[in-house]
């Protein structure tokens, strides 16, 4: 359900279609330390400040919504990163 809400978010829709697919794909942009550690302390603070069947409930949610944002976010910044750019 979360992933389906952020791709609604996201895209506007279910059902977009993406002109062309990046030719390179920068190295770092592929590392999910930052949206694994995100998600993980997503789902900490909903269970701990819901606590209960509703922190259960609503912690996995927190956790997708927060992995797959800050993975867009990293992937993103990676594909605008032009490789020529490093010195």
């Amino acid at each position: 359900m979360a992933c389906a809400v952020v791709g609604i978010l996201a895209f506007g829709g279910m059902c977009t279609r993406f002109a062309h697919a990046p030719r390179e794909a920068a190295l770092w942009g592929s590392f999910h330390f930052l949206s694994v550690e995100g998600a993980i302390g997503a789902a900490a603070l909903v269970s701990n400040l819901l606590g209960g069947r509703v922190g259960w409930a609503v912690a996995p949610f927190a956790s997708t919504v927060t992995y797959l944002l800050v993975l867009g976010a990293q992937f993103s910044a990676a594909d605008r990163r032009d490789p020529r750019e490093r010195g």
